[in-house]
Order: structure tokens, then sequence, then C-alpha cells
């Protein structure tokens, strides 16, 4: 299949004007499915849309994603759920909610996935914690993600590539003593103390080269934990009697209505599930106001104690 990007694109990622390139045919041969005779990579996209398992291998990506584990293309559920998404003219909104809401993901009943290779509840890697606190917090780019130092190759500033964002001109590799007047780029550095480094040590979706399977982190350690607690804890500092934030101590009723807030927003569960995790949360409250800590301090250990909780950095919760 690499004929189709060759006939398209140069070597150096241009478009392709050398017409002897451009009228040699590609093949498209996946899991038994050939299919020549065209050239542009429309061809080759129309191929992988009309192949057979292209709505099984979307699922099963998304399966794979919010698992972090893989998902039995025989599975009858995973099947259904690929159908949806088939009958819905491929529509991705629609296969995230049914996947989503699927006990392929919920665990609410057995499937064969399950059955087969156990349950897993993976850990919330970058991505989905940032976007989590995010989105019931209201809050924009709460990791800091845009504060994250990007490597582009070793040799920082370049005239085709901009220099990596550093918090000291000293740091860039580009910046030498022969060279001092090299571009530096300092608008990147972190705007909220160590929060973008406790970021940076989150786990990410990735591949290893090679293998077609995704690399998925699907275990908790040290290294994470203390992550998404200082992240937990810094968010805390936001939304905790910070001017118009969303949590106050400022009286015992405003304590009740924030914890029963938190549970409902931050840790995202209703009515029907929220009477023991209030009660955790408030004992937890009174326990650290009992101990000596004020009540906002006590109010933000609260706020963070939920924010650890599983209903926030698992998946499938």
């Amino acid at each position: 299949m690499a004929r189709f990007f060759r006939s398209n694109l140069t070597m150096n990622y241009s478009q392709q004007q050398d017409a002897a390139q451009i009228g040699v045919p590609g093949t498209f041969l996946f899991d038994g499915v050939v299919a020549s005779g065209g050239t542009s990579l429309y061809y080759l996209a129309s191929q992988i849309a009309a192949h057979p398992n292209f709505k099984t291998a979307w699922t099963r990506k998304l399966c794979g994603w919010a698992n972090s584990g893989s998902c039995l293309p025989n599975d009858p559920e995973l099947q259904r759920v690929a159908q949806v998404f088939a009958s819905s003219k491929y529509s991705w909104n629609t296969l995230v909610h049914e996947l989503f809401t699927s006990p392929l993901v919920t665990y609410a009943s057995p499937t064969l996935t399950t059955q087969t290779n156990g349950v897993v509840v993976p850990i919330v890697r970058r991505a989905q914690l940032c976007a989590t606190l995010g989105n019931r917090l209201g809050i924009d780019d709460v990791c800091g993600e845009g504060d994250i130092p990007l490597q582009f190759g070793s040799g920082g500033g370049t005239s085709t590539l901009p220099s990596p964002p550093f918090c000291n001109c000293n740091d860039d590799p580009a910046v030498t003593a022969s060279n001092p007047a090299a571009p530096c780029n300092t608008n990147g550095c972190p705007k909220f103390g160590p929060l973008p480094l406790a970021a940076s040590q989150l786990p990410t979706d990735g591949y290893s080269r090679g293998v077609a399977a995704p690399l998925y982190i699907n275990g908790a350690d040290p290294f994470w934990r203390s992550s998404v607690e200082q992240i937990c804890a810094y968010v805390a500092d936001k939304v905790v009697d910070a001017g118009s934030s969303l949590y106050s101590s400022a009286t015992p009723s405003a304590v009740t209505t924030s914890i029963g807030a938190i549970v409902h927003g931050l840790m995202g569960l209703d009515s029907s599930r929220d009477t023991q995790p209030i009660a955790i949360l408030t004992s937890h409250y009174m326990s650290a106001t009992g101990a000596g800590g004020s009540p906002t301090v006590a109010l933000k250990s609260t706020f963070t104690a939920a924010c650890l909780s599983p209903w926030v950095t698992g998946v499938g919760e």
C-alpha cells in the first residue's frame, strides 16, 4: 500500500510531480481483501472504508483505548456495537455513546471479552484525566498542557522549526557561547508552579515501533499516584474558597452542599449512588477539622480525596 503514497507524495512529503511516479497504480492488500487499479489516496481511503472489518476495527480500537486492553473481535456485544456504528453511517459520536454505555466498558453485565480476559479497571492517562477535570470543573487547560515543553529533535531553534519552550534560555541547546543570539522561546514556561511537571509524568497512549497493537498503561505505580495527587491538590486550590469558586467552606451548610456537589459534579455520581461517597467524604472532612485543620484546608483535603477516587482516576467507572 506504500505505492499509493509514493504516487502522491515525494520522499520529502511534498506533492508528487513526477508523471512516471504518479502513473503507477497501487494495490490494496489487507486481511484477505485485494484491490488494485487506483493511484489516488482517495482510492486507498475508499478501499479502507469498504473493508468488511472496518466497523469492527474502529470499534475494537476505541474499546481498547477505553479498557487499556484488547477486546475480542468475536464478542457478540462488540459486534452489536460495531453494527450500530455502521448503521449510523459511521457516526463517531454514535460509536462513542454506544460503546461507553456498553458492558464492554461499564462491566455492568458479562461479555465474552471479560469472561475470557478478565476485568481490568485501567487508570486514566494524561489526556483522560486532564479532560475529565477540565470538563467537570469548567477549567481550561487544567493540567497546563499548553506549558509542557515539546522537544523538536535535539537542535532547539532552527530556521524551519520553532525553538522548544524553555523557562531559561540557557537550557536551549541552540543558545551557545558562540551563538548567544540564537532564538529562544520562553513563552511556554509553566504559569501555575509545578503543575505542568506533574502532568508531564502521567502516562500517555502510544505505539511501539513495528507493533500493530497500541501501548496502553493500565497499572498504577508510585509515580502516577504522586502526579495525580499533585494535580488534584493544585485543582483544589483553584476551586475551594477561591473567590467565586465552586466549593465553599464558609458555613456548615455550605460544606454540606459542597460535598454533595463534589460527589455529583467531580465524581460524576447521580443520586442513586451518592449516599456512601457523601458519607465517606463527610467523615473525611470531620476528621480533618478534628485534627486541627481549618475548614478551607479540610474541604481541600476532601476534594483531593474525591479526586483520587476510582470515579475520577479510573476509566469505565
